[in-house]
């Protein structure tokens, strides 16, 4: 009985939990999202504009236009497919990206493990496409 106490009870580091449980998928679009408006801020803004002409979505894509803009809307056929899915990886400002970032992170992370990391990503390519459909009924 002169068992020391430390022999009754072992001390063990528990495993290290990660600061931020946040799934893969939800740090690859946000990081996504900030590469991207990282290179939109380093580009001149003749070359911005050309990416938003031909990744945003805009309505004015699908009618003519060409009046306005002295000729057919950048892009062609190509962007009028990519820029239903292409759009949500554009923000107008950085107070746009942290917000939808903050987002993201905080609901997006909730889906993401309930549907896992490839139903999360078609989730959300579903879910851009329909906010471009909706805009273009819209507008």
């Amino acid at each position: 009985m002169t068992e020391k106490l430390s022999d009754q009870y072992p001390l063990e580091p528990e495993p290290a939990q990660p600061m931020f449980n946040v799934p893969g998928i939800i740090i690859v679009l946000i990081g996504s999202f900030i590469a991207i408006h990282v290179v939109r801020q380093l580009i001149s803004p003749e070359m911005d504009e050309w990416l938003i002409l031909r990744f945003a979505f805009s309505a004015g894509r699908f009618f003519d236009v060409s009046q306005i803009l002295g000729g057919p809307f950048p892009g062609g056929t190509g962007a009028a497919v990519w820029s239903f899915f292409s759009h949500m990886f554009l923000h107008g400002s950085w107070e746009h990206l942290l917000i939808n970032s903050l987002w993201m992170l905080a609901f997006g992370s909730v889906v993401a493990r309930r549907f896992g990391w490839l139903r999360f990503l078609l989730f959300s390519l579903v879910a851009a496409a329909l906010g471009a459909v909706g805009n273009l009924v819209i507008y």
